[in-house]
């Protein structure tokens, strides 16, 4: 597996730990249910693709490439949307909502910087 392929399988699994344990477990932060799904594609055709190649449908490398940039960029929009919210006086942003918002930006950035390694092809 090249770095790019590793970047975006590491940040999908942070991504879905992250809502395993503050989504469901803590009840504190939730992302785009785009983002959860993209990161839960990569695994699973990253798991597919080490397991029986043949099987996939679809061509690995773009199908990587699309699900990684489509986590970034989604997870970009809902961090601005977020951010617009915590940054109001009245609301503020509790503990978990910020590892939640921090998460978000490393998982889907490593997602998106996967992807765009492997367009770039150094990988």
């Amino acid at each position: 597996m090249s770095q790019a392929e590793l970047l975006i399988v590491g940040g999908a699994l942070l991504l879905v730990a992250l809502d395993l344990f503050l989504g469901i477990l803590a009840r504190g932060y939730f992302f785009s249910n785009l983002v959860w799904a993209s990161a839960v594609a990569a695994l699973l055709i990253a798991f597919a693709q080490r397991r029986a190649p043949a099987s996939l449908p679809v061509p690995y490398r773009a199908s990587m490439v699309v699900l990684g940039l489509a986590a970034a960029v989604v997870a970009v929009r809902g961090v601005v949307g977020d951010l617009s919210v915590f940054m109001r006086p009245p609301m503020g942003a509790d503990a978990i909502s910020v590892l939640g918002l921090f998460g978000l930006l490393v998982g889907a950035g490593a997602m998106g910087l996967g992807a765009w390694r492997l367009v770039q092809g150094r990988d």
